[in-house]
């Protein structure tokens, strides 16, 4: 009786088998490559800013927005400061009183061009501070909780996060302050760069925050000021300029402790520039996880989000660590 398969039919079928599988193996193989390329896993721990405190969550600048970016997890609270003619340090993103968040002290609202007349190096802590802010719903972002609150001083934002993570046994954390400077605004919104250099470092070291804390701005001539003053300050340039960093950096009289770029100027070029050899890389205003994702895998760990909750879950889900440090308690 003649066999139904002979042995070489069945020499070629565990030929093919084996074939089969080795290309199973390598398809396998390939599939996994690809999705870990895309898993976007980092051990280097991800230092993340919460902008004007939450930007996103609570009117901006405001002493709950920094309470608030606390409570969520961040690494550093980055503001910005504004000088009034009695020489305090207002925390506020412009010299003026902007309109989409500020109004009158009878309620009313600001006009569009009367917002630039009330200009805040020309008025006392006290007349600012008359302004709420906090209760309009902001176009561009509607789900923040609103609160009826004051442009804070510096000091009172210092003060309020160090009792406030005392009260939550959590380390104070860091602060990355902007000081507003242009040269179209010298003797108008703020003094020249070497009085205002001045000026802020006495109000900005009574404070006793400088061991934690990064001063960051778009002006150069400012910068160089603080630098000739208080050569040991950490000091960010600050770029939404598209020319050749390298360029922009010969500006400066010192080598920067850091860098920060509108987010989309970050790329691979520039990155690994030796420019930015050694210096922290930051990347601005990133609120969109992707984006997010694409800056750390080219090795920009330090985010600014206006949604630090939304990107701190993010970070989460991929089992990436945030830098928690500052003063400890």
């Amino acid at each position: 009786m003649r066999p139904l398969f002979s042995y070489s039919i069945l020499l070629n079928m565990n030929k093919l088998y084996f074939l089969g599988a080795f290309l199973c193996v390598i398809l396998a193989s390939g599939c996994q490559m690809k999705e870990e390329s895309t898993t976007h896993q980092s051990d280097h721990p991800i230092t993340l800013q919460g902008h004007r405190g939450c930007r996103g969550e609570m009117p901006e600048n405001t002493i709950p927005a920094f309470l608030r970016a606390i409570d969520a997890g961040v690494s550093t609270l980055e503001l910005d400061v504004v000088l009034s003619s009695d020489g305090e340090l207002i925390v506020s993103h412009e010299p003026w009183m902007n309109m989409q968040i500020v109004v009158h002290p009878d309620g009313s609202p600001i006009g569009k061009e009367e917002q630039f007349v009330l200009n805040l190096f020309e008025m006392t802590t006290e007349e600012i501070q008359s302004y709420p802010c906090g209760t309009l719903r902001h176009p561009k972002y509607p789900d923040q909780t609103r609160v009826t609150t004051h442009k804070p001083t510096l000091s009172e934002v210092v003060a309020a996060v160090r009792d406030h993570c005392k009260k939550k046994n959590k380390p104070v954390p860091f602060f990355n302050i902007e000081i507003k400077s242009t040269l179209k605004g010298d003797g108008v919104y703020h003094p020249t760069p070497e009085v205002y250099a001045k000026a802020f470092l006495r109000k900005y070291l009574t404070l006793s925050i400088s061991n934690y804390t990064t001063i960051q701005s778009f002006d150069y001539r400012l910068l160089n000021q603080l630098h000739a003053v208080l050569p040991e300050a950490k000091l960010v340039f600050l770029s939404e300029k598209k020319e050749p960093l390298e360029a922009q950096l010969k500006k400066l009289n010192f080598s920067p402790y850091g860098v920060s770029l509108e987010s989309h100027l970050w790329d691979a070029s520039t990155a690994h520039s030796p420019a930015v050899d050694g210096m922290i890389k930051t990347a601005w205003t990133v609120n969109d996880e992707a984006e997010m994702f694409r800056l750390i895998d080219l090795g920009v760990y330090d985010i600014i989000t206006d949604y630090p909750t939304i990107m701190l879950k993010a970070l989460n889900g991929k089992g990436m660590s945030v830098v928690k440090n500052g003063e400890q308690e």
